[in-house]
């Protein structure tokens, strides 16, 4: 998606950092069903900076869909 977006190569890195921190909010089956982040810091950590993104996708031969509210 992120080649697809024609951003500057400048744009990969916060978007692979913004991944990683999103990543270590999310439940994983090696840790008991934990999140990487509450397993480091004995917390569950605050979502609520978080927001859903508007994206556009075509499914094969289909018209463009949204995947979340705006």
């Amino acid at each position: 998606m992120l080649s697809e977006s024609r951003l500057p190569g400048s744009f990969w890195g916060e978007c692979i950092s913004s991944m990683v921190h999103v990543w270590n909010m999310l439940p994983t089956a090696s840790l008991s069903g934990t999140t990487p982040f509450q397993a480091f810091y004995k917390r569950k950590p605050d979502v609520s900076h978080l927001r859903a993104i508007r994206l556009d996708t075509k499914a094969g031969n289909s018209t463009t869909q949204s995947l979340s509210e705006p």
